[in-house]
């Protein structure tokens, strides 16, 4: 804080009557505004002049404190915006910790009421320190103290014969955030020379002015929170006007497109709707150690989310398979996350706001799942200035760029190109038995327009895509599959364009948007085997939410997804899970190609009820339709939250979970057009602890039971249809659980650390139908261990690692083999199902970034090591020929990443 801030200190009165003090506010802002809009009060017109306090109600004493009668003062940055109103409040120095003194000062001071600080008569942003004591009460009880201002009687008013003439300009200027451009509003500039002191605000384009300089040498002083101190000498003569940029270095650098907090911006807390809800700022994730700058990446250190083979990216969340589980991006369904292997998402993460993960019990908004939801929200554009960046790694090479068209129009690119398409041909071994033709390459892009016709009203077009291909030729047979050689191809694709319309009013959100794209899904194995999907796919989505009452708020809307999915394949016969059917010579081959059409209408209904002060519930429905199956199919949902005090929370969640058949499954001549869809139902039970004592420290612990039926399954069983026998390939026979324990113990953004630590126990069961034997999930694990920290050091340094341990995943061994003369080949025979397990995982990895902050730009390095301590994680078993011995797959023992990145 600048030592010369305007200073003011009050006394905090007592009230043992909170509304009846809330009501005194409400009656004396009214008042005081009144009296000033009548022109009461007499202000300079010239100079800076400090914001004036025209009410106040007093703090009430923590309920905390009461038994020892603790004493103590809150210092308080108060930040005040043009119209005069408390915008923000930071505590600088709090009373004694958990007693409840800052909150009790802060819920106080934001009930103040000030006239704004005036810069030559003009209302600008200001921020003053407060310093408020707090005393035990007394028996009576201390009144609000309230300044006030009286209206003289019209005789009394001094009349003005002409207006004096304002001081001469003399220093001008612009004060902007280095490296990143940005103007920085309310800042206090302050000039010295020969005991004289003249100071001046920014306004909110960040310019100031000074008048009356002296002529001689000015020393000029910036001192402002979050920034390195700034001094500098001018030198005023009369007659002349000195105009000055001024660049201060920010403490710290939050991730692109975030640019730190602005003072006056505020952060509400969303209503907790949801038993389970796990929101993540991307400025708090993009430096995570192991994930490469990546943010969607961050959810696999979640709890409740399982680890997937080789890094593939594949989300398994409490026991459910990947495919049980739906990503969103905006409101629509994305068919893909990540690129080939997991390397990266298909999604820039510095034009995300923020991830939402919802392991269970999710809003009935969500639907078409049983598993979990991630809810991934994109934020516009800059609209203040053209910012950009360039950034290279070992693996692509991305840029992006945005600002503004008009004041109400905005857009923003990005682009992204892998580039180890050239490097890999040059490293690969020419006896590694692999001849590329075409290297894996992956690319995508995001295009947004931004418009703002009116108040209260946004329309956006939002256009994004992803390409990915492989291709390369298998000179030597394989032992597994020995027929297989020849070109080994892979490709998947999709691009999709969105309109959205919001509509924010003061009780009323609504919120329209409309998507369509399409997706393909190559895959052949030379002549052997070949799979071609091509999905054409349209979804729209309305939400209206209605705040009825403080009590009581109202969403209802429609969730519509239709479209056309062709299929052309030819495919061996997929073994059941747990199952080994033998390499490809062995098993019995489909031809397909068909066309099916799918037609998936919804309409959601939901209720937030706050029933007490305490206790909130939340009661939704949904009603599906499913064109493939001419079935409706309804789901209730509910959840309970009960808040102790503020930092005790206990929470409670029931609900059933529909999802339908994959629209392959159905189709006659290869799947089952009488598949019902499939169902879950939800429980959890948690408590929420935000500690006391230490604000940012957050501890979530929630136990939950997931009850499945009607899963699809294999079957070897034969059915009548029209009059034909026929097999029935698919069945609804199938049933799950899955039982558990999470716990999330998180350190928010705060002291520059951030961190968690995620802990998992997870058991997972499945069988084919009644009476068959219950077997473990095939992504059963365990045990899930994360421990993440990252903090950030002096001269824009930032350090973080990352520690995980993870069970082994079950698989079914073998028992030796039988010798198939026909075949010439030997074919394997499966051991219990399910009934072994690989070696546990656990890898430590370490993260270093550090920027340098030019006056236009900045430029980021980082270096992001996997696998610190060189140790190579089995992933699968591989047998010989015979399956008489066997081995693991195996990661990579390290792997190491640098990058650098240009932004302006």
């Amino acid at each position: 804080m600048h030592e010369k801030w305007r200073r003011m200190t009050m006394t905090s009165a007592i009230t043992r009557r909170a509304i009846a003090g809330v009501l005194c506010t409400l009656v004396v802002v009214s008042f005081a505004r009144f009296l000033f809009a009548q022109g009461a009060t007499e202000r300079p017109k010239f100079g800076i002049v400090p914001p004036e306090l025209v009410a106040q109600t007093s703090a009430v004493y923590p309920a905390e404190a009461l038994a020892e009668r603790l004493e103590g003062v809150v210092s308080a940055a108060v930040f005040i915006d043009a119209d005069g109103k408390v915008v923000n409040v930071e505590v600088l120095s709090g009373g004694p910790e958990g007693y409840g003194f800052d909150a009790a000062a802060i819920a106080a001071i934001e009930t103040y009421v000030f006239l704004p600080a005036l810069n030559d008569g003009r209302p600008i942003p200001s921020r003053i320190q407060i310093d408020l004591p707090f005393s035990p009460p007394t028996r009576v009880p201390i009144e609000p103290e309230v300044i006030e201002s009286s209206i003289l009687p019209d005789e009394q008013v001094p009349v003005e014969e002409s207006e004096p003439e304002p001081p001469a300009l003399s220093l001008q200027g612009l004060i902007l955030e280095r490296g990143t451009r940005s103007p920085l509003a309310g800042v206090l500039v302050s000039v010295e020379r020969e005991g004289e002191l003249f100071e001046s605000y920014t306004n909110d384009d960040g310019r100031f002015e000074l008048r009356g300089l002296t002529t001689g040498e000015w020393k000029v002083t910036i001192e402002e929170t979050e920034f390195a101190p700034f001094e500098t000498e001018e030198q005023a003569a009369d007659g002349e006007v000195v105009e000055a940029t001024y660049f201060l270095e920010r403490t710290y650098y939050d991730a692109y497109g975030t640019d730190g907090a602005s003072v006056y911006e505020t952060r509400e807390r969303k209503a907790r709707k949801e038993v389970t809800r796990r929101t993540l700022e991307v400025s708090e994730i993009q430096k995570i150690p192991g994930n490469s700058g990546d943010a969607l990446k961050v959810v696999q250190n979640l709890p409740g989310v399982a680890r997937s083979t080789f890094n593939s990216g594949a989300v398994v969340v409490r026991g459910s398979a990947p495919q049980d589980t739906e990503v969103q991006l905006d409101g629509s369904p994305i068919p893909l996350l990540y690129h080939f292997g997991g390397l990266t998402s298909v999604i820039n993460s510095d034009i995300l706001s923020s991830i939402d993960f919802y392991p269970g019990n999710f809003s009935a908004r969500y639907g078409r799942a049983m598993g979990g939801i991630l809810d991934v929200k994109t934020r516009a554009p800059r609209k203040d200035r053209f910012s950009g960046y360039v950034d290279v790694d070992i693996i692509d090479i991305s840029a992006l760029l945005e600002g503004p068209i008009t004041q109400d129009l905005s857009f923003q690119l990005s682009a992204r190109r892998s580039y180890f398409d050239t490097i890999l041909p040059l490293v690969l071994p020419d006896d590694a038995g692999l001849d590329l033709t075409v290297a894996p390459r992956y690319w995508d892009y995001q295009g947004r327009i931004n418009w703002k016709p009116a108040p209260h009203h946004e329309l956006e077009a939002f256009s994004y895509g992803s390409d990915d291909v492989l291709e390369f030729l298998l000179d030597e047979p394989q032992p597994e599959n020995p027929i297989v050689r020849g070109n080994i191809e892979a490709g998947t694709s999709f691009h999709r364009g969105q309109v959205t319309y919001t509509y924010r009013g003061d009780r009323v959100t609504n919120r329209f948007s409309t998507n369509f794209g399409n997706t393909l899904l190559e895959f052949a194995l030379g002549d052997t085997a070949r799979f071609v999907l091509d999905i054409l796919q349209h979804s729209t989505r309305e939400e209206l939410t209605y705040e009825v009452s403080d009590r009581l708020t109202l969403l209802a809307g429609m969730d519509i997804l239709f479209g056309s999915a062709k299929v052309q394949a030819r495919l061996p016969e997929m073994p059941r899970e747990g199952e080994f059917a033998g390499g490809f010579e062995s098993r019995r081959f489909v031809t397909l190609d068909v066309e099916s059409f799918f037609y998936y209408p919804a309409y959601f209904m939901e209720a937030q009820l706050q029933l007490t002060q305490e206790l909130s519930m939340v009661l939704g429905g949904r009603l599906d339709y499913d064109l493939l199956t001419k079935r409706f199919n309804g789901d209730l949902r509910s959840s309970l939250r009960f808040e102790v005090d503020e930092h005790w929370a206990l929470k409670a969640g029931v609900g059933s979970f529909s999802q339908p058949p994959q629209p392959q499954e159905t189709i006659e001549e290869f799947g089952n057009p009488d598949l019902q869809w499939q169902t879950a139902y939800h429980y959890s039970l948690g408590g929420e602890l935000r500690l006391p004592f230490y604000e940012p420290a957050l501890i979530d612990v929630t136990g939950f039971y997931k009850n499945m039926s009607n899963l699809i399954t294999d079957t070897t069983d034969v059915v009548v249809r029209e009059g034909k026998a026929v097999p029935e390939v698919f069945s609804n026979d199938g049933l799950g659980e899955v039982y558990g324990i999470e716990l999330l113990a998180r350190h928010e953004l705060a002291n520059n650390f951030f961190g968690w630590v995620a802990y998992t126990f997870s058991k997972g069961l499945r069988k084919d139908g009644i009476g068959e034997p219950w077997n473990p999930f095939e992504f059963d694990q365990t045990h899930i261990l994360t421990v993440i920290g990252s903090i950030k050091l002096p001269d824009q340094w930032q350090v973080g690692g990352r520690f995980r341990y993870v069970t082994g995943r079950p698989y079914t061994p073998r028992d030796g083999s039988v010798f198939d003369a026909d075949a010439d080949d030997y074919t394997p025979v499966p051991g219990p199902t399910m009934s072994s397990r690989i070696e546990a995982f656990h890898q430590l990895d370490l993260r270093v970034d550090k920027s340098w902050v030019f006056d236009l730009w900045i430029l980021s390095a980082y270096i992001d090591v996997q696998g610190v301590y060189y140790h190579a994680n089995p992933e699968a078993v591989q047998y010989n020929y015979d399956s008489t011995q066997s081995t693991y797959v195996r990661g990579l023992p390290i792997l190491p990443s640098f990058g650098i990145k240009g932004e302006f």
